[in-house]
């Protein structure tokens, strides 16, 4: 692969799985909260 791809592949792996990971951490208090 070029390495401009490699990069744009990781940044957008890194953002699924931040947002992913945020959404749980969410979810999770929110459940502990009740």
């Amino acid at each position: 692969y070029p390495l401009k791809a490699v990069k744009v592949m990781h940044s957008v792996a890194l953002r699924t799985e931040l947002s992913t990971f945020g959404a749980t951490i969410s979810s999770n208090s929110a459940t502990s909260a009740k």
